[in-house]
């Protein structure tokens, strides 16, 4: 056992039980010592401001203490901030070389990152092919969001074919598994009938879910929907 299994591991049980406070604490003596995991955790928990106050350029810096001492997952989530975060230094081509990083460190959540970046042109020429073969690529690994951000390139035909049944198809599949703005839009196919039947009802059920998951935009068009079952939205 290493000098920082015992904070790790206690850290774990303390978070599953949700005394936030105290994985905080003994995820920070890990850090502290060196444990590259125990680093992402402590940035990730202050990234979101769990069992501690919010605060995004600490949990910069220790994420990227946790990416060069060999955490993949602190890797791929400083990647991100370099693309995206306002508050740390900005540098989208620094985000691409731990992204990169984090993909060869064995992360699967990276490989969708990248696949973002290139259909975006984040870091990067934009280029759709490589985005779509990349969010296949993770997908195959279970990344649910590559399910989603895939189903919108077959939606559009951006660096593949056009195929609206096919966009439905993995759009329902991500909000199946529980991605709220997959829940969204598969209602919105539902209710246009966009690559596949139209079914107010069936729309009316995944707008509820997004709308369940945060999506609160949802609910005028769930009125919507009910004026329209009830034959009093007729021609809205």
């Amino acid at each position: 056992m290493t000098e920082t299994e015992g904070p790790l591991a206690e850290g774990k049980e303390a978070f599953m039980q949700r005394d936030f406070g105290k994985a905080f604490s003994l995820f920070s003596e890990g850090a502290e010592a060196g444990d590259a995991e125990c680093q992402f955790r402590v940035g990730n928990m202050l990234y979101f401001g769990i069992g501690c106050p919010k605060d995004r350029k600490k949990a910069f810096m220790w994420f990227r203490k946790g990416a060069e001492n060999g955490s993949a997952d602190a890797m791929c989530e400083l990647g991100l901030m370099y693309c995206s975060d306002k508050e740390v230094q900005h540098s989208p081509e620094r985000g691409m070389y731990w992204t990169c990083r984090a993909i060869e460190a064995g992360s699967k959540v990276a490989v969708y990152n990248l696949g973002s970046m290139y259909e975006h042109g984040v870091g990067c020429d934009r280029d759709y092919a490589k985005a779509a073969a990349l969010y296949h690529n993770a997908m195959r690994e279970g990344v649910v969001e590559a399910e989603y951000a895939i189903a919108h390139l077959y939606h559009e035909g951006a660096g593949v074919e056009k195929d609206r049944e096919k966009a439905f198809a993995y759009c329902k599949a991500a909000a199946d598994r529980g991605l709220a703005n997959a829940q969204f839009d598969t209602a919105e196919l539902f209710l246009t009938g966009d690559g596949c039947e139209r079914d107010l009802k069936t729309a009316r059920e995944y707008f509820m879910k997004a709308f369940a998951a945060g999506r609160t935009d949802a609910a005028p068009i769930i009125a919507r929907i009910d004026r329209e079952m009830n034959g009093s939205g007729k021609g809205e």
